[in-house]
């Protein structure tokens, strides 16, 4: 659901779609290519999509500016990065590593490296949640004991 509650974006047949919430509105394809992208995350601004997608020869999260239909690059992993979440501020986001490692990125300084948190233990994680201080957020994370 974007921030104003204007309009759902989702992914479908490998594609990012959106949908406007308005009478007989229909969706608007917003990619189209032989790629696969997936689970999209609204930026707070409301401008942009944070999603996954195997555009750069691996799993990674890209950006799509929804007035102009850039998309850009934001990870470069060795695994695959999914579930997306930006923080309230709009200044970081937060994502899963092999569905299991946590990871965030500064936008303000795209040279830093990602950040890892929680448990390297951890063998299935939740999308990440933002606080809306955006100074912390939680995630669930599955261990197996047996």
């Amino acid at each position: 659901m974007s921030p104003d509650g204007s309009a759902i974006a989702f992914s479908a047949l490998g594609d990012l779609w959106l949908l406007p919430l308005r009478p007989n509105a229909q969706p608007v394809q917003l990619t189209n290519d032989p790629f696969v992208d997936l689970d999209p995350a609204w930026s707070p601004d409301g401008k942009s999509l944070v999603f996954s997608t195997d555009r750069g020869g691996n799993m990674d999260l890209w950006t799509l500016d929804l007035s102009t239909r850039t998309a850009k690059q934001l990870t470069h992993e060795k695994g695959p990065a999914t579930s997306a979440a930006w923080s309230p501020s709009g200044t970081q986001i937060a994502y899963l590593l092999d569905r299991r490692i946590v990871r965030t990125i500064a936008l303000l300084r795209p040279n830093d490296a990602p950040a890892t948190h929680g448990s390297p233990n951890a063998q299935d994680s939740g999308r990440p949640t933002w606080g809306s201080d955006g100074r912390a957020f939680a995630t669930g994370q599955l261990f197996h004991y047996s």
